[in-house]
């Protein structure tokens, strides 16, 4: 991902070091001043020349970054809306920022920890655990460093959930501030990036690399589709029935779920009663030796049946999400006498008494069923997809030879 390299680039950095600065100055009042005082308040907060960024406008487009870390009330800033807004021209150029594009999911990812307070810096936030680890490798060269004790924190912390007692996730929360804390302490190699142009031209050439292996992978589906077509079509049919039921990269439809319903590993564990991971690392199998049970228990728990996990094709039976977010949670914090954090807790088990079993679960759906409707979802939008994603390809290939063969006899 082009994001992490934010972390290796002296732009980055700095940045990264100083949007506490943004944060806390709040962008009500950056938006109130004048564009000319607006930019200098964003040069000064973030430290860089703007002698060699200016060209870039790359401070002048941090306005729109703050944005990720401020929280909008729209009571108490209603006046402020038309001119709180940036320029069009601004939101327009983003598209053409590489800067500003990686760094949006690192300043959201890293919003507890400019925030401050244990609960907001252990909040799981997309892609906050690969930055954590790409900074503690940076941090490496540190001497001194405790490397192993920040990887294993780090660890911890994939596995922690929000029942864990206080002084565990206060332990937890500062072994994070420590990796935190020590990128900011040292300067980056001269192997670093240190400019935007050299970034842009290190990405093409990823790009480029990666792209290769894609590409041949197009054209053998290409080809492969193509023999497909040109079959007759009760034996096409064959094939593209095949080609929907075959088993598929796990990891890839897994992934794919997870995305569809929202649900983050932590999410699957905790409806699962399973270590984070455990689904972590079932999502860059290709296939998997789990059990049969498990793999129930986890189509269960992702609200699905268990041939979309092997197949990408089946039937979506809603989203556990909607019992833990939303009205369902805001009419059970007013009926009863707990804090959030237990209430969710309580549907967490709730759902998990659900899912346990075949049975249960089947109950659940025919009790409300007026709430749980059935519907079929596929993950692969097309043959070509499918073919792609195959488990088992010289399998594809053995079916469409006899079927040709057929044909031509």
């Amino acid at each position: 991902m082009g994001t992490f390299k934010c972390l290796n680039c002296r732009i980055g950095q700095t940045i990264i070091k100083n949007y506490k600065g943004i944060f806390k100055k709040g962008i009500t009042e950056i938006d109130r001043t004048a564009p000319e005082e607006m930019s200098k308040n964003l040069w000064d907060i973030t430290n860089l020349s703007e002698e060699n960024y200016a060209k870039d406008g790359l401070l002048e487009k941090l306005i729109v970054l703050s944005r990720f870390t401020y929280e909008y009330d729209p009571e108490k800033d209603a006046k402020l809306t038309e001119h709180q807004m940036p320029d069009e021209v601004l939101l327009t150029d983003l598209e053409n920022c590489m800067c500003l594009e990686y760094l949006k999911p690192i300043i959201s990812a890293l919003k507890g920890f400019y925030n401050g307070t244990n609960d907001a810096i252990l909040e799981k936030r997309r892609y906050l655990v690969n930055i954590l680890n790409e900074m503690n490798e940076l941090n490496k060269r540190i001497p001194e460093y405790k490397y192993d004790s920040a990887k294993n924190v780090i660890s911890r912390f994939s596995s922690y959930n929000e029942s864990d007692d206080d002084k565990v996730a206060s332990k937890i929360a500062n072994g994070l501030k420590y990796i935190f804390k020590n990128y900011f302490t040292f300067s980056l190699s001269k192997n670093a990036i240190q400019t935007p142009a050299q970034c842009f031209n290190t990405t093409i050439s990823e790009i480029v690399q990666e792209s290769q292996p894609l590409l041949k992978t197009k054209q053998e589906s290409k080809q492969f589709i193509e023999r497909v077509n040109h079959l007759p079509k009760q034996h096409a049919i064959i094939m593209q029935e095949y080609l929907r039921n075959a088993l598929k990269n796990i990891g890839i439809t897994l992934n794919s779920i997870m995305e569809l319903q929202d649900m983050t590993d932590q999410d699957i564990a905790k409806l699962l009663d399973c270590k984070a991971n455990k689904i972590q690392a079932l999502r860059t199998q290709k296939s998997t030796n789990e059990s049969q049970d498990f793999i129930n228990l986890l189509s269960r728990g992702l609200f699905v049946s268990e041939s979309v996990i092997r197949t990408g094709y089946g039937q979506k039976f809603g989203n556990w999400n909607d019992m833990l977010k939303g009205d369902i949670l805001k009419e059970a914090m007013e009926d009863q006498n707990k804090s959030k954090s237990q209430i969710i807790n309580q549907i967490r088990e709730n759902i998990h008494s659900y899912i346990e079993s075949e049975e249960n679960f089947k109950k659940i759906l025919e009790k409300f069923s007026n709430v749980f409707e059935a519907e079929e979802i596929a993950i692969f939008s097309s043959l070509e997809e499918c073919f792609e994603n195959l488990l088992h390809k010289e399998d594809a290939y053995t079916l469409l030879e006899v079927l040709e063969k057929l044909n031509n006899a």
